[in-house]
């Protein structure tokens, strides 16, 4: 773990790296740093001590720099990765896992940042950003484009290199959903003192009240197992749901439903938003969702709940139909913008033969990569990393990650053997 020094050295080396730097040493380096930040702000966060690489990051004014290493990574993603994944060797298909991770932690890193208003205070110019990206992964998670196979060990039975890294990919995409859920709840904690603007870009043009209410409806973060047992996803993980326990709300649904709170009874929403047929529509989906007992584990939804029984009764809810304003000036993503204008396909062909070259260097990359993961603390709950089962044995080699078969085991391989088995140690 590091000390109050350590981590201010790190925080005060992060500088924003652009699209053609992926990969590069430069950014391994930083993506490094950024991980042992994130395993400490993990851990004091959890432990509730003092947050000091909280205070750092907003201290240094380094947020804006995390904002920005998310979008440049989301970019490589969506627009670099899906030109070169077919022609990827085997060990360079383990650094392109690499950088698909790192999108996680960034963004779990802003997570942990957000949960203190100073932090969003502190990238105020930079939420339309975020708000846009958060967006853009509840779109992809509502249009089955992020998602997680219950099954995976038929599709990895014969998959190539690239059908391998799209699939990582759509998994990654699934996490970064359910965490944009999380980062969004926190921003609209605030949505009273958000400009008028952003709020009506994200009521209105984005119609994020009716993303929200989809993933309610269409439920992506719950399944039902071949044995008939029914699983949730929380906290980057599958849990299967014990017998009365179905109407417990995990972090996630909690978050969800907050989430549909801020920008359905704020002043500030209520004063932009408004209601169609097609949206009243969907929003009456929430109805079969309010009970007693959903409102008992969170009472800040009983004014949700009677404004959405009264939108029921009638044609046009006063609470809900926008009050004019006047003009209001349309912000740009300028950092989505300029990213987007980049040549895709001359950065891949350069990355080919640069930061996925299969040489000496990549292997100690993912060597330096995996001593990361050696300095964690083991874990010590007995859920199976590749279904979330109840697990027995740890892998006997790294001895940190559960499994409840071998089968499991050997179905996780892909993405443990960065961890447990890296080239070059």
């Amino acid at each position: 773990m590091l000390s109050p020094f350590e981590a201010a050295a790190h925080v005060a080396a992060l500088e924003p790296l652009g699209l053609d730097d992926v990969g590069s040493p430069r950014w391994m380096r930083q993506s490094a740093s950024l991980e042992q930040l994130k395993m400490q702000a993990c851990a004091d966060a959890m432990s509730k001590h003092d947050e000091f690489v909280v205070d750092e990051l907003v201290g240094a004014g380094k947020v804006g720099v995390l904002v920005h290493q998310l979008l440049v990574l989301e970019a490589w993603r969506d627009h670099v990765l899906p030109v070169i994944a077919d022609d990827l060797p085997e060990l360079s298909s383990m650094k392109a896992y690499m950088l698909l991770y790192q999108e996680t932690t960034v963004l779990s890193v802003l997570q942990i940042l957000f949960y203190h208003r100073n932090a969003v205070d502190s990238v105020a110019d930079l939420l339309l950003e975020l708000t846009d990206y958060c967006h853009r992964r509840l779109t992809a998670l509502n249009a089955g484009v992020a998602r997680t196979a219950p099954d995976l060990t038929e599709i990895r039975a014969y998959e190539n290199v690239g059908d391998r890294v799209r699939r990582q990919a759509a998994g990654i995409a699934f996490a970064l959903a359910s965490d944009a859920v999380s980062l969004l709840r926190f921003i609209t904690d605030q949505v009273d003192q958000l400009p008028l603007g952003l709020v009506n870009r994200m009521v209105n043009q984005q119609d994020m009240v009716v993303s929200l209410v989809t993933v309610m409806d269409t439920a992506p973060f719950t399944r039902r197992r071949k044995d008939g047992k029914v699983e949730k996803f929380t906290d980057q993980q599958w849990k299967v749901v014990e017998r009365g326990e179905s109407q417990t709300l995990t972090r996630l649904e909690g978050n969800l439903w907050i989430a549909l709170c801020n920008l359905m009874t704020s002043a500030r929403a209520q004063q932009t938003y408004e209601v169609n047929d097609t949206r009243k529509s969907t929003i009456m989906k929430l109805r079969r969702f309010f009970n007693e007992v959903v409102v008992d584990q969170l009472p800040v939804l009983e004014p949700l709940w009677r404004m959405v029984e009264q939108l029921a009764i009638v044609d046009a809810n006063p609470m809900l139909s926008a009050t004019p304003s006047s003009l209001l000036v349309e912000q740009v993503a300028e950092i989505r913008q300029r990213l987007l204008a980049n040549d895709f396909q001359a950065i891949a062909r350069k990355q080919l033969g640069t930061v996925f070259r299969p040489d000496n260097n990549l292997r100690q990359e993912l060597g330096a990569f995996a001593n990361l993961f050696d300095s964690m603390p083991e874990s010590t709950e007995e859920t199976c990393g590749s279904c979330g089962k109840p697990a027995e044995n740890r892998c006997s080699a790294c001895k940190r990650v559960w499994f409840c078969s071998r089968r499991c085991q050997l179905d996780a391989w892909p993405e443990h053997k960065l961890m447990c088995h890296p080239p070059g140690k």
